[in-house]
């Protein structure tokens, strides 16, 4: 989808829009990417709390997994700093800083109620979902990022020519998609458009 977004980005620019009333105006793409937001529909947090109040257990999916932060608050911050910084084809990265242990979350949250993990609460262990990861990979080996005006956010820009490809190989995509080929086919196309997404076949 960032590289969507961009070649679309690219795309445009400079092909203003002409209104009725004379105004001019282009649409501007911009990609950010960030990891999880406390207190957010579907954020573990709100999932422990219910199971700690239910009795429990808490379920984690595995011993080692992490995730990294943001609050509401940095969420809506950072999305209006990239509009200042953008100017459309961007896709930017947050720096969301040290990931933290869900084993070690999930503990502190049965304290904070009073309880003891493991005696009045138990922690069980469920397994990866698919495609689920232990660690958090906000972008690859392969990306290259540059800084930006703010400390936490680095962009990234692809040339024209291989985003014009990617569009290509992306109607090619589903265009066989339509035609019903069959799923192992369509991952390994999008293995050769994208080699860094790591689907399993």
């Amino acid at each position: 989808s960032e590289l969507y977004f961009q070649y679309l980005a690219n795309k445009i620019k400079g092909k203003d829009e002409v209104f009725e009333n004379g105004q001019k105006q282009h649409t501007e793409f911009i990609t950010i990417r960030f990891g999880n937001i406390i207190d957010s529909n579907g954020s573990v947090v709100e999932l422990f709390k219910k199971q700690i109040q239910m009795g429990g257990p808490v379920t984690i999916t595995h011993p080692d997994i992490s995730r990294s932060f943001m609050t509401k608050q940095e969420v809506c911050d950072i999305i209006l700093s990239v509009t200042i910084l953008g100017t459309g084809g961007e896709s930017f990265v947050v720096n969301m800083g040290e990931p933290i242990s869900i084993v070690v979350l999930a503990e502190k949250m049965i304290r904070l109620c009073g309880l003891v993990p493991g005696n009045d609460i138990q922690i069980e262990y469920i397994g990866l979902r698919d495609g689920e990861k232990v660690y958090d990979e906000l972008w690859s080996e392969n990306l290259n990022l540059f800084p930006t005006q703010h400390s936490k956010i680095k962009s990234d820009k692809y040339s024209f020519s291989m985003l014009s490809d990617f569009s290509n190989r992306l109607s090619i995509l589903i265009d066989k998609a339509k035609e019903g080929e069959d799923n192992r086919t369509l991952i390994s196309r999008m293995k050769d458009m994208i080699p860094e997404i790591n689907v399993e076949n």
